[in-house]
């Protein structure tokens, strides 16, 4: 595919209105004599097991409709990959490819009722699931619904149409929990997991007890299990501190990629400088349907905060300014908080007075500890995490608290002033 304008779109979950809304608010012309973006879908467009806003068979005709003329593709999730193992059957026992029991059905139930499963419309959607792609290579940027593993991705090459689709005769070993295709697609689809040691387990978000964990593949930084752990933060002190051996430390990651699946919350940000989720939870009720952009003159090294879409992404007053200042403080909350000597205090303090005062308060002795508060979250966003994180917060807690308006380059400014005043001492 020539080097294009791209527009990654989250896990939709049948949620039809929120695509279209999504749509609109980027303003893509549906025309391809206009629109010159393309939309690339990242997978699990289906299964919701609420009842507000769900339309498979709207979601569904759109983003093949779009597919069709030219404007989008779209890559196979790992509810599309189990919809087609539900249902094909094996051609030697004639049973399904994926087991039908009472779990199961409960997760794909609201599909098959609204395509009336065993009808031709249900076979009609399953035909075109077959013929989805695990995985996009533009050359400058990559996607795949749950993990890019460059070992699996070359040995699953074999089992691949040319468009990177899986070939039909080896969906049966898809799901064969004996052959190796079934633990590539396993890796790519889901992603990769990790024995706990020995003596470890947590909970997973159904109470099940578990001796494995998903990882954070993505950290080029994880040393530990507990840094690698992709689990829910009151499990975090579940996963032990103990060293990762040499080959389960992650592969450095060369090519940007773009995935979903991973359900996550709070403010959209990158996970890492090579790794971007559009996964924020659409199918829940309040979940953002979220898109990224990626320009065709990007470099490999610019993922931003700023090519995030999504609906209340500039509009604050949409969800309330209640849940936009926890959606903000949530932000802060994913680092160790700093500790910082009186020293340290006094020049954020200042330097806040002086470069942001969103209250004007400045000059009036009274109102010296106005934004004392701010101190510590600023503090640690400025020495852990990224500027254009820290540039993202300032912009938020200076509309959701003071309803004033940080044009992005001034909190730019702002944050790469903080982030000196942090690196010059780290206390």
């Amino acid at each position: 595919m020539t080097r294009q304008d791209l527009i990654f779109i989250g896990d939709i979950h049948g949620q039809d209105g929120k695509l279209r809304a999504l749509l609109e608010h980027l303003d893509f012309i549906a025309d391809p004599l206009q629109e010159r973006r393309h939309l690339v879908f990242i997978g699990d467009l289906i299964d919701n097991g609420h009842e507000v806003g769900i339309d498979h068979q709207g979601v569904l005709t759109l983003v093949k409709d779009l597919c069709d003329q030219g404007l989008a593709c779209c890559l196979m999730g790992n509810h599309e990959f189990n919809a087609v193992g539900w249902a094909l059957k094996h051609p030697e026992t004639g049973l399904p490819l994926r087991r039908h029991n009472d779990n199961n059905r409960k997760q794909h139930q609201r599909f098959l009722q609204d395509v009336d499963e065993g009808s031709d419309l249900h076979k009609t959607w399953i035909d075109w699931f077959i013929k989805l792609p695990l995985f996009y290579d533009f050359g400058h940027v990559r996607a795949i619904h749950a993990c890019w593993h460059e070992l699996s991705i070359q040995r699953i090459l074999p089992y691949l149409n040319e468009d990177n689709s899986l070939k039909i005769e080896h969906w049966p070993n898809a799901f064969d929990e004996r052959h190796e295709l079934y633990h590539l697609c396993e890796i790519l689809l889901k992603g990769p997991e990790l024995a706990l040691p020995q003596g470890y387990s947590f909970q997973d978000n159904t109470g099940t007890e578990r001796h494995k964990v998903r990882i954070k593949w993505w950290s080029e930084e994880a040393k530990t299990y507990r840094d690698i752990a992709q689990v829910q933060p009151n499990m975090v002190n579940r996963i032990p501190p103990i060293s990762l051996a040499d080959e389960h430390c992650n592969q450095i990651i060369e090519t940007p990629v773009v995935i979903g699946h991973y359900t996550l919350a709070g403010l959209p940000t990158p996970l890492s400088g090579k790794v971007v989720c559009v996964d924020y939870n659409a199918a829940s009720v309040q979940g953002e349907l979220v898109a990224y952009s990626w320009w065709h003159d990007e470099t490999s090294n610019q993922l931003h905060e700023r090519n995030f879409s999504y609906l209340s992404d500039m509009e604050f007053g949409q969800k309330g300014v209640a849940e936009m200042r926890v959606l903000f403080d949530q932000l802060a909350d994913r680092y160790n908080p700093v500790l910082l000597k009186s020293e340290k205090c006094e020049e954020i303090r200042q330097c806040l007075l002086n470069h942001w005062d969103p209250a004007f308060v400045n000059g009036f002795d009274e109102c010296h500890d106005e934004y004392d508060n701010y101190i510590t979250p600023l503090a640690t966003l400025g020495q852990q995490a990224s500027w254009e994180e820290l540039s993202c917060y300032l912009m938020g807690i200076t509309k959701s608290y003071f309803n004033q308006e940080l044009e992005s380059d001034a909190a730019d400014r702002l944050a790469k002033r903080l982030q000196l005043v942090m690196n010059s001492e780290l206390d």
